[in-house]
């Protein structure tokens, strides 16, 4: 049987370290370091309560709490989402539909879309339209970015 016995390792003199850091700084001109503070004394901790063991211990510390403490900060009701994308000028209801194109197609349309200079949704409603398919005159918006709403300037 072997018995492993515990290495002693020598503790690390950082001090003159440190010296030779803060010299070698300030003949470049770095600017210095900071070292971080000693571990704070037995004062400075503050001891944490234990558990009360019982339903009555509980009870009393409850009771024994004169004012709340309050930690975070209250919560903002979330906003309500908008349901339905209407713009400015009334247009009908926006419904989003994703769906996979082929590269090539994809590229067509955004080429398309650069030559009429319309955006990518135009040019797939002009040929749903061309298809037949029922498109109000004010859905068809030919540059579909969102118009930049009025900012109000301080005179």
């Amino acid at each position: 049987m072997t018995t492993k016995q515990s290495q002693q390792f020598r503790k690390l003199e950082l001090t003159k370290a440190f010296a030779v850091v803060d010299q070698i700084a300030a003949e470049k001109g770095i600017p210095s370091l900071t070292y971080p503070s000693p571990p704070a004394t037995s004062a400075d901790v503050v001891p944490i309560p234990s558990a009360p063991s019982t339903l009555a211990e509980a009870e009393a510390a409850e009771n024994a709490k004169t004012t709340p403490v309050s930690l975070a900060k209250p919560l903002k009701p979330a906003k309500p989402k908008k349901l339905s994308m209407e713009d400015e000028e009334g247009a009908a209801a926006m419904q989003r539909l994703t769906i996979d194109l082929p590269s090539y197609l994809f590229k067509e349309i955004a080429q398309r879309g650069f030559d009429q200079n319309a955006s990518a949704k135009y040019v797939i409603l002009q040929a749903l339209q061309n298809d037949r398919f029922t498109i109000k005159p004010e859905d068809m918006k030919k540059d579909g970015r969102r118009a930049k709403k009025e900012t109000r300037h301080a005179a």
